[in-house]
């Protein structure tokens, strides 16, 4: 799970639009094959991060650093031989606003949306602020955008209801839940029939099942800028019922190398 504090425009080629695809395919070459030097067979997720169009990264280029930045972090997990085998999952929804983390030990995945409400961008500003909230529940937080829901496409402002109520559903996350021993399954698939005007970017689709105790969850990313509403809630409810999930949500990444929602 890769969450750069960087968005993913403006639109088509330019800057960081393609940074979700171009740090996908780099890190899965490197990774994500049979004959991996590390032992490794992974599957890429780069999600949206609580920011706006004034974190476009200038240069295509650039994707690498951030390869680099998680190539380096990798080593250093593998040398460690550390690893987290329990998970809780943690939930809460205040008003419209839903906030879910997979919680390992005292760190946290957290993923937030007011989906069918409008989930939009966030000033920088706001998004650390939610962050550093989420850090009197957690030592150490990853906190994501599921940007699934484009209604009026306001972005989340300071002192607006929206926020306030991202603010109340961290507040009331309580991360003290028994962790159970961990299973996950994932699985991506390229989407290549659709093209950039149909609303797929290049990173495609990605599917994260998982299963602890008697709970699961699944995350549904796709390269995508944000999602109807409509769309969003077929996905859910289809799975919901074949499944029996307690928690699957779509996540989109927010890519503007496709401007078709």
């Amino acid at each position: 799970f890769i969450a750069p504090g960087v968005h993913f425009g403006p639109f088509g080629s330019l800057c960081s639009s393609e940074y979700p695809a171009l740090v996908s395919k780099a890190l899965e070459e490197k990774y994500g094959g049979n004959n991996s030097a590390s032992g490794l067979h992974c599957k890429a997720f780069v999600f949206h991060t609580l920011v706006n169009h004034d974190f476009n990264v200038v240069y295509s280029s650039d994707y690498q650093k951030i390869v680099d930045v998680v190539e380096h972090e990798v080593e250093q997990g593998l040398r460690s031989k550390q690893s987290l085998n329990s998970v809780s999952f943690t939930t809460s929804t205040y008003g419209k606003s839903n906030i879910f983390a997979l919680s390992f030990a005292s760190k946290a995945f957290v993923s937030l949306s007011r989906a069918p409400e409008s989930t939009e961008d966030f000033s920088y500003s706001l998004g650390l602020a939610l962050k550093n909230l989420c850090l009197t529940k957690f030592d150490e937080a990853i906190v994501v955008d599921r940007h699934n829901s484009l209604t009026d496409g306001q972005l989340v402002k300071t002192g607006s209801r929206e926020y306030n109520e991202y603010e109340q559903a961290v507040k009331a996350l309580n991360p003290g839940a028994l962790q159970k021993p961990l299973n996950a399954g994932f699985a991506s698939r390229s989407l290549n029939q659709f093209t950039a005007r149909q609303g797929i970017g290049k990173m495609g689709l990605r599917v994260a099942v998982f299963n602890s105790g008697w709970r699961k969850a699944c995350f549904v990313l796709i390269d995508a800028n944000n999602a109807q509403p409509e769309f969003r809630g077929k996905v859910v409810t289809a799975l919901k019922n074949k499944h029996d999930f307690e928690f699957v949500d779509v996540f989109t990444s927010d890519t503007h190398s496709v401007n078709a929602i």
